[in-house]
């Protein structure tokens, strides 16, 4: 059985992981990338992780408030829009619906930064015409889901992923 490495996101053998590896979860391969490169993928990871947590609490807002300064700036760009989601809607319960129904600029902002296929789960519960991923003047944002995010039975396999030019062992 091996091991999850947290910057390519793989699971590989034993042998693909050095002492070091082994105690922080990163591979040989990924272990070779520049070090800005494994902690631009790193802090989106982070960043990402705020999304999901049921409350984005005042410590993570702390986190966001340093992650806003950061060199890279998309990693900034990021943590800004991520910080005013959690002064906004700081709850997970609906916080997508939360945000296109009361601060639609906000809403159209993440869209933009997300790909559309995050918020298909949204399109998917409502309809394609009462969906909030409509936009003001009545036009999809998105047309359809894309056939690798169909599963069999017919339900929506939702991952909102940052498209990073990143590393692929």
């Amino acid at each position: 059985m091996g091991h999850y490495c947290r910057i390519c996101g793989r699971s590989r053998p034993n042998e693909q992981f050095s002492g070091r590896g082994h105690r922080i979860h990163v591979c040989k391969k990924c272990q070779r990338l520049p070090r800005e490169q494994r902690d631009r993928i790193e802090r989106f990871d982070e960043l990402h992780g705020f999304l999901h947590q049921s409350v984005i609490s005042a410590k993570n807002v702390a986190r966001l408030k340093t992650l806003t300064g950061h060199e890279d700036h998309q990693v900034a760009e990021f943590a800004a829009l991520i910080l005013e989601i959690a002064r906004v809607v700081p709850g997970k319960r609906n916080r997508w619906l939360k945000l296109a129904r009361r601060h639609r600029s906000l809403f159209d902002r993440t869209v933009a930064l997300f790909d559309v296929e995050c918020f298909e789960d949204l399109r998917a519960g409502y309809g394609d015409f009462q969906s909030p991923l409509r936009s003001q003047n009545g036009e999809p944002l998105a047309r359809g889901v894309p056939g690798g995010l169909r599963r069999a039975n017919g339900s929506v396999q939702v991952t909102c992923n940052i498209e990073l030019k990143e590393h692929q062992p």
